[in-house]
């Protein structure tokens, strides 16, 4: 199976932004939830309004977010550009309810809804649902510089892994081997 590529936090926001402006709410929810909480699509098809809504019109600043691969919950910041997607979604759908999932879609719809959009706004490569948990990752990792503390904020078990799945090694490393190749033995 291909690898999907890394997808730019901006790109995200931008795919989003690009589906509900066209009135695709629904589908611009799914992109918000995949990238905005870095999460696998199967486990954001399961996220509830109840999740991320603290009262009738207000937005929790922290959503717990539960991972079905690792069945483990973390705990994540709802970003100002999904609090603005998700709003406009759900003033579309008027009251929904605690317990409806903000987006029902199976997998399979969910990979052609992103395929779709990424088409649609040129983007090249492979951009699947798996690119939006990696514009995450990656954001993530811009902000921490730190393998470590970015695969636990993500979710991720061993950070090594974490890295060469987004593509990355740290500056650190980097540094040593610049060092490397300057030594004269």
């Amino acid at each position: 199976m291909k690898r999907a590529d890394v997808l730019s936090m901006k790109r995200a926001a931008t795919m989003a932004r690009f589906l509900s402006g066209a009135g695709k709410h629904k589908d611009a929810a799914l992109v918000a939830l995949c990238a905005g909480l870095g999460l696998r699509v199967g486990d954001a098809v399961e996220i509830s309004w109840g999740d991320v809504l603290e009262g009738p019109h207000s937005f929790r600043e922290i959503v717990t977010v539960r991972e079905k691969k690792n069945h483990s919950q973390r705990s994540v910041t709802l970003l100002p550009w999904v609090r603005e997607i998700l709003g406009a979604y759900r003033e579309q759908l008027g009251s929904p309810t605690h317990e409806d999932r903000i987006v029902a879609y199976s997998r399979q719809r969910a990979w052609t809804v992103i395929a779709k959009a990424a088409q649609d706004l040129g983007y090249s490569g492979r951009i699947t649902p798996h690119s939006l948990r990696k514009a995450f990752c990656t954001t993530v990792f811009e902000q921490t510089h730190d393998p470590v503390l970015t695969a636990r904020i993500t979710g991720h078990t061993n950070p090594a892994q974490l890295l060469a799945y987004i593509g990355r090694r740290p500056e650190v490393e980097d540094m040593v081997w610049k060092r490397m190749a300057k030594l004269k033995v």
